[in-house]
Formats: C-alpha cells, sequence, structure tokens
C-alpha cells in the first residue's frame, strides 16, 4: 500500500507513477468548497474517473502514470490518495478529516480569508465599514467572526447590505500568508447620517478607544450582491472593523 499526498491548486494538475490495482481517495478538503478530484489514466485506455472523499475504483491491469485533476477548479484541494495491490479503504477517516482540523484544511487550502478596514469621518457623516460579495462573484462568503471598533463611546451595529456605496479598500487577505485573495471585497468610507443602513443582525456597546470581538453561533452566509455593513450609532466617530470568513463555490 502507497499513500500518493495530493496538493491541487486551482487549474492544476498532480501526477504519480505509483503502480497498482486499487486506488483509493482516502481524505480530502478544499476549505469547503467542492473537493473532487478528476483521475486520468495514460498508457491504457485513456479511462476517466471522478471521485469524491472516500471513493476509490479497480485500475486497470497495465498503465503508466496517473493524473489528477481538480475537477470544480472552486478552491485548491489537500488530501491523500492511497494506491493498493489489493482493495484498501478506511471510511472512518473521511468521516474525520472535517472534524480533526477541518479550520486548517481551509486555510492551507487557500479558502480562508481576513479583512479590515476603519475611517474617520467629519461632521454629519457615520464611519461604515462593509464586506461585499460582487455580483456574479459565483461564491459564497461564510462569515465566522466579527471585530469592531470605535474612537469615543458609541454604540455598534452589524446589519445586511444591498448596496455598494462605499469604497473599496482591498479584497480579503488570505489566512494563508501569500495566498490568493479572496473574492470578498473590504470597503469603508464615511455616509451621510441619515442614509438607511439596513436593520441591525447584531449590536453592541463600546467604551471609548476599545474593540469587541464576537465568533458566531451560526455563520453568515453573505450571497453574490450582498454586503455585512458595520456602522456606529453617532456621527463623526472614528470607527471600523474587521471580518474572518471562508468562500465556497456556488453549484
Amino acid at each position: 500500500m502507497q499513500n500518493f499526498p495530493l496538493n491541487i491548486p486551482i487549474n492544476q494538475t498532480n501526477t504519480t507513477f505509483i503502480q497498482g490495482r486499487f486506488l483509493y481517495y482516502e481524505s480530502g478538503s478544499a476549505g469547503g468548497a467542492d473537493a473532487s478530484i478528476k483521475i486520468v489514466i495514460t498508457g491504457s485506455d485513456g479511462t476517466e474517473v471522478i471521485l469524491k472523499p472516500g471513493q476509490g475504483f479497480r485500475l486497470a491491469d497495465s498503465y503508466t502514470s496517473l493524473t489528477i485533476l481538480n475537477n470544480k477548479n472552486q478552491a485548491g484541494i489537500i488530501g491523500n490518495l492511497v494506491i493498493d495491490d489489493g482493495s484498501f479503504f478506511d471510511n472512518r477517516v473521511v468521516g474525520n478529516v472535517e472534524v480533526i482540523d477541518g479550520g486548517k484544511a481551509r486555510t492551507m487550502a487557500g479558502g480562508a480569508f481576513m479583512g479590515a478596514a476603519s475611517v474617520a469621518p467629519g461632521a454629519g457623516l457615520k464611519a461604515v465599514t462593509q464586506l461585499w460579495n460582487p455580483a456574479g462573484s459565483g461564491k459564497n462568503l461564510i462569515v465566522s467572526q466579527l471585530t469592531a471598533n470605535v474612537g469615543n463611546m458609541d454604540g455598534y451595529y452589524f446589519a445586511a447590505s444591498q448596496g455598494n456605496t462605499v469604497a473599496t479598500i482591498a479584497n480579503g487577505q488570505s489566512k494563508k500568508i501569500g495566498g490568493a485573495a479572496a473574492v470578498g471585497i473590504i470597503q469603508c468610507g464615511p455616509l451621510a447620517a441619515v442614509v438607511t443602513l439596513g436593520i441591525p443582525m447584531q449590536s453592541f456597546s463600546l467604551q471609548a478607544q476599545s474593540s469587541y470581538t464576537f465568533k458566531l453561533t451560526e455563520p453568515i452566509v453573505i450571497p453574490p450582491g450582498y454586503g455585512l455593513v458595520g456602522y456606529p450609532s453617532a456621527a463623526n466617530n472614528p470607527a471600523g472593523a474587521s471580518f474572518e470568513w471562508y468562500e465556497e463555490g456556488i453549484g
């Protein structure tokens, strides 16, 4: 029995020349995205097989190599193949992959992100920070943690948003240092205090020059064309927010 570790970025492949009679996709994670792989067998009849974690198949009697592709290309995939002369499989491992360290696997696959911004508004203006999911992105943003900060003692709110009304700062940054940037965009800017920012989903009070971080019991899902906006109660109060999220392909 031989193990072949997988690390397949988007639009990339892995190739192995290990010989055997049975292939088993023992474990795989794409940070919450589709982790299916395509196996192309060369040197025999050119068979192509798509596998999800926990699935396997019997190999041809003779082949040259196995090329493993990221099937949906929604996020990088990390995992392990087992190639054996018998018919080895172990579903127990598949059932525990996300439980053991799903967060680490998601980060290593390039699917977890962070971003923050703050603004000092003028008189009559509110400091607004937003995590925005552009229309047509093809992904949902799954928000797991929020942080807010204010300059002066104030209430602070997070609300759903359908408006892309503040300036873009940058795309979210990968939690895997050096990884590809997020689809989700961090935005901030001053808005007139009379602008309607949506019904608050969360609110709390903050002391001057303080911040508050909370983890969500269940995550907030931001589909394409929507955002999650944070803002203080009072105008002319320097404030900001940071967001932690991961991204999943739609469909």
